[in-house]
């Protein structure tokens, strides 16, 4: 089904175009925009389902389903937005997967627009944050895990290198990417306090605000656990917002301005259903 797969390539360039400009200008990825999307995505789901194969539809929502539960996840501890959680799901649904690949389309779309991100990202905060000057007492857990991951990087580029599964020009490529990556873990926590950290009084708290807790004493921490039941939850929501007003806590350190992931996203989309090719090997990654 030819027209069914532009069809679906041309909804997820456009949803994530249009997701990308309402993150950049207004920070929010709109319900009436990713519930369409997932809305589409199941129709045409159910569409093959009863034209084509029944077996490709249980797939294709069980992988929905699959990217739904970790979204859901991250987006309980505070490492992504809701937006981002149904955006992530209507693509999944969208397009499932791309013609000749045996990898659903959204793990290209996440490595990808990871990719994009990371590089972006230490380009960008790195230099900005060695010019304000490292704490690097602060930053002694990211450095040790960045010197980690440089060690399995190496060790593991260079057996894919030696059995000839990936090109040298690939493997210089890679390694500014994993450079900018390690740069970024290794100085996370300060950037984060640096440029995204800000006391908010609980009365100006928004909805889905994510509290720092790794900036929380461990009094607070242990308060605001047993007080809130929140068993790893770090986005605070109405319900613990008005549980909050009533602990009497003046304020809390939380994350503002946090870089906008939807944009990464469309750029990630653009390449890859630009080149498909150029991710054949994506699997030996």
């Amino acid at each position: 089904m030819p027209y069914l797969f532009l069809l679906r390539e041309a909804a997820v360039l456009f949803s994530t175009a249009i997701a990308s400009y309402t993150d950049l200008r207004t920070g929010l990825i709109y319900d009436k925009l990713t519930y369409p999307m997932i809305a589409l995505g199941a129709l045409l789901n159910i569409y093959v389902g009863v034209f084509a194969n029944f077996m490709d539809t249980i797939n294709y929502f069980a992988v929905a389903l699959a990217v739904f539960a970790v979204c859901y996840l991250l987006y309980y501890t505070g490492k992504i937005g809701g937006g981002d959680v149904k955006l992530f799901v209507g693509i999944s649904l969208l397009l499932p997967y791309l013609p000749n690949h045996n990898y659903p389309f959204i793990l290209l779309v996440v490595f990808v627009s990871a990719i994009i991100a990371i590089a972006a990202l230490s380009i960008y905060y790195v230099p900005k944050y060695f010019g304000r000057g490292v704490d690097f007492a602060l930053n002694k857990q990211g450095i040790f895990n960045a010197s980690l991951f440089a060690v399995f990087f190496a060790l593991y580029f260079a057996l894919l290198f030696q059995l000839k599964f990936l090109q040298m020009q690939f493997v210089a490529v890679l390694a500014v990417v994993v450079v900018c990556a390690l740069l970024f873990i290794a100085f996370e926590k300060g950037i984060r306090k640096e440029f995204f950290l800000k006391e908010i009084a609980i009365g100006k708290f928004e909805e889905d605000e994510i509290v720092a807790w790794d900036f929380l004493s461990n009094g607070q921490k242990e308060k605001l656990g047993r007080a809130l039941n929140l068993r790893g939850k770090r986005v605070f929501e109405k319900k613990e917002i008005e549980k909050l007003k009533r602990l009497k806590i003046a304020k809390l350190p939380v994350y503002r301005n946090l870089p906008k992931f939807a944009p990464f996203v469309f750029a990630a989309v653009i390449v890859i259903i630009a080149l498909p090719d150029l991710f054949a090997g994506f699997g030996i990654l």
